[in-house]
């Protein structure tokens, strides 16, 4: 298992939170359904990018589409 960090943003930019992902490859895809958390319930992610390591933590900043 692999961890990273994904740092949330909404399409009008607001910041939704972080989450840790651990899974075998914790790469966002494009279209994948995330649970909310504070906030809301659903979304769905549109896009992302890689961000710079930190202390060997795979991070990406993920934009996603907010269903409820």
């Amino acid at each position: 298992m692999t961890t990273a960090a994904w740092f949330l943003i909404a399409e009008d930019g607001q910041p939704m939170g972080m989450w840790f992902q651990e899974r075998a490859d914790p790469t966002p895809i494009v279209g994948e359904r995330l649970q909310g958390e504070e906030g809301w319930q659903a979304g769905e992610v549109l896009e992302f990018r890689e961000l710079a390591r930190a202390c060997a933590m795979r991070r990406y900043r993920v934009v996603i589409h907010v269903l409820r």
